[in-house]
């Protein structure tokens, strides 16, 4: 179990006043990182903060939580390593954008490495998409909007997407954008699983042809273009592949309403 260790702290007046709670040692984690995790067996070496005073004191364990864990390795980094220090806050926000699993394991790395091994790093900081790369994606998702795929607010994510997600997927959402015509908000899920508004209106639309096809009654369409506003994303995509290949007595249209919540 990763641990913290608190111990007693006698304020300075020349600390701020933020780096002191209630006579303990605060639990940030650039604390954490000059002053604890010795008493868990994982120390980040070298890592001793001059500013930090601790006097005798019992020891009170309290479990850190994987994002502060990470975070701590963060300092830990760039205290033994200046000139990255530009990079620490791009490491906090690496700590907070990954999962517990990567957030564990850049820890590890650090304190394996003695925070000696900057390519520590690498495995943190979300790597940003070139200027380029994002204009071109911001230019697709203008596209998906010119075509129908994807509408509303969802065109605004899609463009704020292009600079908030790792190269690698935004290379994979110009890539499904430029294979071929768009015909609904497929390449829009690389961004958002759930397919935003626009999977809504494409499931409406699936009513509507329904109701185009004879295989939807009138007053059932407006009751199932109600249901695409309420279902859960699991139950519109089924709906839309039943729609597409299936027409009966209102069965598509049926298994929607029976997994409304």
């Amino acid at each position: 179990m990763l641990t913290q260790a608190t111990t007693s702290m006698s304020p300075r007046s020349d600390r701020h006043p933020s780096e002191v709670t209630h006579g303990s040692v605060a639990r940030s984690p650039l604390v954490a990182a000059a002053v604890v995790l010795a008493f868990s067996g994982l120390v980040f070496a070298g890592c001793e903060h001059d500013n930090l005073e601790q006097q005798p004191g019992p020891v009170e364990a309290v479990e850190l939580s994987p994002v502060e864990l990470c975070e701590a390795a963060c300092d830990c980094v760039a205290a033994t390593a200046p000139s990255r220090s530009f990079e620490l806050a791009e490491c906090h926000q690496g700590c907070s954008a990954r999962t517990n699993v990567e957030a564990r394991a850049f820890a590890s790395c650090v304190e394996q490495a003695s925070c000696d091994e900057l390519s520590c790093l690498d495995t943190i900081i979300i790597e940003a998409p070139r200027t380029s790369d994002i204009l071109r994606c911001e230019l697709e998702c203008r596209q998906l909007e010119r075509h129908g795929c994807i509408i509303g607010a969802d065109v605004g994510t899609c463009e704020q997407s292009c600079s908030q997600h790792q190269p690698v997927v935004v290379d994979h959402f110009i890539a499904c954008t430029e294979s071929g015509m768009c015909e609904d908000e497929s390449c829009f899920r690389i961004f958002d699983a759930t397919g935003g508004l626009s999977a809504k209106r494409h499931c409406q639309q699936a009513c509507d042809d329904l109701a185009t096809d004879g295989c939807l009654r009138s007053d059932d369409m407006v009751e199932c273009r109600a249901a695409c506003d309420s279902a859960p994303v699991n139950a519109i995509d089924d709906f839309r592949v039943c729609a597409t290949n299936v027409c009966g007595e209102g069965d598509c249209y049926h298994g929607l309403l029976s997994d409304l919540p």
